[in-house]
């Protein structure tokens, strides 16, 4: 058997076919004793196998796995099902031979378009002895090159799309959205696999591209015990550090980026260097219409972070000198893609900016008013007997005191840079525990993390915001916004649930 062409030699080509023999015999032939010797009960078996076709080998039938980007229906003809055979599932199982079977057939009947594979779905057969594999897979956008974004958050621009994620928009808002788009003219798009606050995840730039912060993936993984310390280093009033990154205890929110750029056309995409949540920063527009943009200045102390090559081991030993905070923002401005003068950094007691700040007109900031919120609030409680409101009336007095400096130090910050104050009722209490999703009142209330934008559908200036559960209050708040910052129309989204989770309608989207 070994001397194939009976020559009196052994050859090496067929010393190779013996040690296949041995693999294949030993390994799929059911009397196999593992013992590296091929018995005659053993080649009968795998003789029959070979006559009949039943024997699949281990080596040479297994194709390579497609790429993560794949276009129909021009890959169709590569979407054939193949089947693969691995010897056990880890050392201990190193005798038992696991049948995989990679089924693609749930690709056949998609759309034209381009998807990428964003997971792997595993199921056993029922009798246990093949595992069957196939893919998760997600419609990539198209490229927003051609769409009508624009860069400042702010009344002017025109709303085409604003996206949500499956998980994170629920049943009730989700068909309040689509009944506010169908009457101002966007549609709503959902996407599946962010886990919710997509604001964060990237920034749109005045190019319409998005920046994703890519390189931050390992900073947020090994940065929880350096957040505890900047958060104990503090002087703001809360304790909560920057967003998904603190809140996951691991990779977070640049994993979470990661994913979402994979549905983006990769057209529209910049990796960046830099550590940015979107709700840390505000595109807005100068008084003579130039891409600008205000941010929490913690941004540079995390970009810095995020830069170097290992993780500080305490934020006080990282000196941060003029020139570091200079570079910083040299690369913040270069990856947003806007000079580096239009941008204006503002220090910051909440965790994120768009809590309490909001773009309106060109150059125009809306900033939080405590001192209004509460008089609002003695008023209801004194006309309506809203006596539900005491504690939050106690917690935004003592909120008020303690925001004081840090507030109109950025207010002043804002002036400096050419930008017109609007202040607004500011009811929202900030969370200063270690649990984020733990809110330190009962009812939380936030007018400030909307949607505002112009229809060009109807023409009118809409406002979307986070409902406060109180008509009366929210009728208020609608009149106030009309008579103050001009708005047409006010809507009030059902979200209670997510500020209860430090976040709001804002977070929960991206505009296009």
């Amino acid at each position: 058997m070994v001397d194939a062409n009976s020559d009196g030699k052994v050859d090496e080509d067929e010393l190779d076919i013996l040690q296949k023999l041995l693999k294949v015999a030993d390994l799929q032939i059911e009397e196999t004793k593992n013992n590296n010797i091929i018995e005659q009960k053993e080649l009968d078996l795998l003789a029959s196998k070979i006559e009949n076709n039943e024997l699949e080998t281990l080596e040479g039938n297994r194709p390579p796995e497609l790429p993560k980007f794949i276009e129909l229906p021009k890959d169709k003809d590569n979407l054939k099902n193949y089947t693969y055979m691995v010897v056990g599932g880890n050392e201990e199982d190193n005798d038992i031979i696991v049948k995989i079977t990679v089924d693609y057939s749930v690709l056949k009947n998609l759309d034209e378009g381009k998807y990428y594979i964003a997971d792997w779905e595993s199921s056993r057969t029922p009798d246990g002895g093949t595992i069957i594999k196939s893919p998760v897979v997600r419609k990539m956008q198209e490229s927003n090159q051609d769409g009508t974004t624009n860069w400042s958050e702010g009344i002017n621009r025109n709303i085409s799309k604003i996206q949500f994620d499956k998980v994170g928009g629920s049943e009730a808002l989700i068909e309040f959205m689509n009944r506010v788009g169908e009457e101002q003219g966007f549609e709503i798009e959902l996407l599946d696999g962010t886990e919710g606050w997509i604001e964060d995840l990237s920034i749109v730039r005045a190019d319409k591209k998005q920046l994703i912060p890519y390189s931050t993936s390992l900073f947020a993984l090994k940065s929880y015990d350096n957040e505890r310390r900047i958060r104990a280093k503090r002087t703001q009033i809360t304790v909560q550090a920057q967003g998904s990154a603190f809140q996951s205890n691991q990779v977070g929110m640049p994993s979470q980026a990661k994913q979402y750029s994979y549905a983006l056309s990769q057209d529209d995409i910049i990796e960046g260097k830099t550590y940015l949540e979107g709700g840390n920063v505000l595109n807005t527009l100068t008084k003579n219409g130039e891409p600008a943009a205000v941010i929490g200045d913690e941004s540079i102390k995390y970009t810095l972070l995020a830069m170097s090559s290992e993780a500080i081991v305490d934020i006080k030993d990282l000196e941060i000198s003029e020139d570091l905070v200079n570079m910083a923002k040299k690369q913040i401005a270069s990856e947003l893609g806007i000079k580096a003068e239009n941008i204006t950094y503002i220090p910051q007691f909440d965790f994120h900016i768009d809590m309490h700040y909001r773009p309106l007109n060109d150059s125009q900031m809306a900033v939080p008013d405590y001192e209004a919120g509460i008089n609002i609030l003695k008023e209801f409680v004194q006309e309506n007997q809203k006596q539900e409101y005491l504690k939050l009336i106690t917690k935004l007095e003592d909120l008020k005191v303690k925001t004081e400096e840090i507030s109109k130090a950025a207010e002043n910050k804002l002036k400096e840079n050419g930008y017109e104050i609007v202040k607004i009722p500011c009811f929202t209490d900030i969370d200063n525990g270690y649990n984020p999703l733990k809110s330190s009142v009962e009812n939380p209330i936030n007018y400030m993390n909307g949607i505002c934008g112009t229809s060009a559908k109807t023409g009118d200036k809409f406002y979307i915001t986070n409902t406060s559960g109180d008509e009366k209050l929210d009728e208020y708040m609608e009149n106030y916004f009309n008579n103050t910052v001009g708005f047409d129309k006010v809507y009030f989204a059902p979200t209670k649930k997510y500020l209860a989770s430090s976040g709001g309608l804002d977070c929960l989207t991206k505009e296009l």
